[in-house]
Order: C-alpha cells, then structure tokens, then sequence
C-alpha cells in the first residue's frame, strides 16, 4: 500500500510537456505597459437638494433656532420694544454703514432693502446652456473626468488618458507625463498618491498584435486645481460619471474597470 502511494505521488509530481507544435503555435506572451489617468474636476457648487433634503435642511435648521439663545441685536430690539411701552423715549444708537440708525427697527429695515437687492449666480452656465462638452465651467455641482480621443488598433476610441511607460521611468513619472503630452502646459493638476487607483488588461487586434498581447493598464487619478486644455491636436470632452459611461458603454470590460474609482 505505501509503495502504491508513493508511485502515485511521483506520478503526479511529474508535470506534463506540450509538444513542440503546441508550443510553437502559442500566442506571445509580451504585454505592453501603460498608465491611464483620471483627470477630475472636483464640484465648484453643491448639488441641488431634492425635496426630502430640502424638508430635513428646513427641519434642523428649525431645531438649531428653537434651542439657540437669543442674539445681542434680539435683546437689543426687546428691550426698545418695552422701553417705548413703558413710555420711555431712551433709544441705543448704532453706527452700521457709517449713518446712525435710532433703533433696531430701523436697522431690519436697512438690512432687508440690501437683501432685497442681492442677486444670487446662476447655477447654471453659458457652457451648460450651450452643452459645450470641452468647458470646465459646465455642471459645477457634478465632478467631471476627462476622456480623450485615442486610436486603438484601427479604431478611434474615447478613454482616460494613457501611455506607455517610457525606459527608467516609474508609474508615477508616466502619469505626469501622459498629463502634459495630452493636456500641454497650461494645466496645473495634483497627482494623488505614488501607488495605481486600479488596473485594466486588453488585447490588441490580431492584425497588429505581433510579438505583443496587448496592453496592461494602471491607472492614476489627478486633480483639476487650474487652467484649460490647450492642446490642439487632440479631441477631449469633460463628461459627468453618467455621461462618461454612456460613452463607453460599448466597452464592458473598460467601463468595469473604471468604475470603482469614478465618482
């Protein structure tokens, strides 16, 4: 019993060898090492509350006066208020806005005529009005991510940012690379973090895969803190997370893999 045991371990240990035909035959085994890069503009405005994040906001804003203490200027205007029903003529004089104002009540009546005057921005833009998907100014309340126009094989394909990395070069240093050679030299971008935010691996077209697979990808993710697009050689669009998938919808395997980062 033990000598069949130990026949059928060294059996199994002996591991199998393809022919030389098979092996001829096998694809390359090469892959081309990239770096793609999430470039974000981060919200300029908060988003639009909805009606039950309208109602909780008007709720604790309730609560916070309820148990708040009465202010400098409401017991000022109290004490006016009982001192004319009492007869008494004696007002507190104040110098807001450089005029004397006798009494508080003269002061809300300052305060709501300049109130009355102030015109809050638009939250929406010239660049929203005119969908102009290569503005940075459009969506404030939405963070956006820039895709650029990149040939693949034969194909012309809307992605993040990518390229190889060059000879001596770390993961790091291609993504500010790849920043500058897409976006030239009038953006000022933040790259968080030495280490990748996430991975994506094709194969290129049989046509031109030669001695090479395809390519392995690790992504980077930059902020926005200045400046525009100024390269004139490429076609770009800032796209919110909804419009970025529905742009790269087609590829399955991209847009999962870009995904867990998209905000």
């Amino acid at each position: 019993m033990l000598r069949q045991t130990i026949n059928c371990i060294k059996y199994r240990a002996i591991p199998q060898i393809r022919n030389r035909s098979t092996l001829a035959n096998a694809e390359p085994s090469k892959w081309d090492l990239l770096v793609g890069v999430q470039i974000e503009r981060l919200p300029v405005i908060t988003k639009t509350l909805n009606k039950l994040e309208r109602d909780y906001q008007d709720l604790l804003r309730q609560i916070e006066f309820e148990n708040s203490y009465k202010s400098d200027f409401e017991l000022r205007e109290e004490r006016e208020i009982q001192n004319v029903n009492e007869g008494k003529a004696k007002v507190e004089g104040d110098d807001l806005y450089g005029v004397v104002k006798d009494t508080a009540l003269d002061l809300k009546d300052a305060w709501k005529s300049e109130l009355s005057r102030f015109q809050p921005a638009s939250r929406t833009t010239e660049a929203d009005q005119k969908n102009d998907l290569k503005s940075t100014e459009r969506k404030l309340d939405h963070s956006l991510t820039l895709i650029v126009e990149q040939q693949i094989g034969n194909d012309n394909i809307f992605m993040l940012p990518q390229g190889k990395i060059a000879e001596n070069e770390t993961l790091y240093d291609t993504a500010q690379r790849v920043i500058k050679e897409f976006c030239g030299d009038n953006m000022e971008t933040v790259v968080y973090g030495k280490a990748p935010i996430g991975f994506y691996k094709y194969k290129y077209p049989k046509t031109i895969r030669g001695e090479v697979i395809g390519g392995k990808v690790f992504f980077y993710r930059a902020i926005l803190k200045s400046g525009q697009v100024n390269n004139k050689n490429i076609n770009f669009e800032w796209l919110d997370k909804s419009e970025l998938f529905a742009k790269v919808d087609k590829y399955k395997n991209y847009k999962k893999s870009i995904s867990p980062f998209i905000i």
